[in-house]
């Protein structure tokens, strides 16, 4: 990120994206802000518990999460989750027009917002690594493009103990862009 001229650094108001955001801000002497609608899908926990974390509950979660949002066989809760994630988004592009803004959030935001722009119907599509990188272009006139998914190359240098292999656009059907941009 240090070769982007960035304009502004939201951050879900959870403890982990904060952690991250924190630095970022900092080191680019921009002010952070919190934005509640950048926070993780929750079932019902009284905290955000990651996916890999919830033991026996995680396949009763995985299973609400994956139901497709289209058609009315998702959970409102996931419905719900999908549009405040949209609606952050759409909103971070209209507060900063020619600019780059940068949102820290979680990997359920991530996949809302891919999913929702190239026309998934599930949820989650993506297996995407912590801290990677997801590009979304909001043009002029409030057209959205994914530009990436999954960007890790900043990661390489350091051992979590697993690689990840997964190529996030081997799952979509062709890799066209969804919308046309204005520019």
């Amino acid at each position: 990120l240090s070769v982007e001229s960035v304009g502004a650094v939201y951050t879900s108001p959870l403890l982990r994206a904060r952690q991250t955001a924190e630095p970022i801000s900092s080191s680019l002497g921009i002010e952070l802000t919190v934005d509640n609608d950048l926070s993780e899908l929750n079932l019902g926990q009284n905290h955000y518990v990651p996916v890999e974390e919830l033991g026996p509950d995680a396949a009763e979660v995985l299973r609400q999460i994956r139901a497709p949002v289209a058609g009315g066989g998702a959970n409102p809760l996931v419905t719900a989750f999908r549009h405040r994630a949209i609606s952050a988004i759409d909103r971070i592009g209209r507060d900063n027009p020619n600019t780059t803004a940068l949102a820290v959030c979680h990997i359920g935001v991530v996949n809302a917002v891919v999913t929702a722009i190239l026309g998934i119907s599930e949820l989650v599509a993506f297996e995407l690594d912590y801290t990677s990188v997801t590009r979304i272009h909001i043009s002029e006139v409030g057209m959205r493009s994914v530009r990436s998914v999954n960007e890790a190359l900043h990661l390489r240098c350091l051992d979590f103990g697993r690689a990840s292999t997964v190529d996030p656009l081997s799952t979509l059907p062709n890799r066209q862009e969804t919308q046309p941009e204005d520019r």
